[in-house]
């Protein structure tokens, strides 16, 4: 049973990642793959991710405003009801900041970006 489902982000935001895998990323499988449960894939994929840069996003909502943790990002964009909630807000270093969202906002989507990729997406609602 699947609690979560992995979706894409960017061009191809939403569509899922099951079954399809992801685009651009060429892989032959090995004889290892085959016969000892995707060794290699295993370790191909584990050498992508940690060439990845390190960042964390955490975002508490409280009444009329957030409270944001991070931590390896360089910008955040705060969007409130799919609007932009304020200008792209540039980020020195790691740390906390505190956010007042629009009256009567509802849906909140806070963007995280290192050197302008999206890193880290965290998205929030009132239900």
């Amino acid at each position: 049973m699947a609690l979560r489902r992995a979706v894409r982000s960017g061009d191809a935001e939403g569509m899922l990642i099951e079954d399809t895998g992801i685009a651009g990323q060429p892989y032959s499988m090995t004889l290892r793959d085959i016969f000892q449960s995707n060794a290699d894939l295993i370790e191909y994929c584990g050498k992508m991710l940690s060439a990845q840069p390190l960042t964390q996003l955490q975002v508490v909502k409280t009444g009329r405003s957030l409270k944001i943790t991070t931590a390896g990002l360089d910008h955040l964009d705060i969007y409130a009801d799919g609007h932009p909630a304020s200008p792209g807000l540039p980020l020195k270093g790691n740390g906390t900041i505190r956010v007042s969202l629009p009256k009567g906002a509802d849906a909140v989507e806070v963007v995280g970006f290192s050197q302008k990729v999206t890193r880290q997406r965290r998205r929030l609602s009132s239900n």
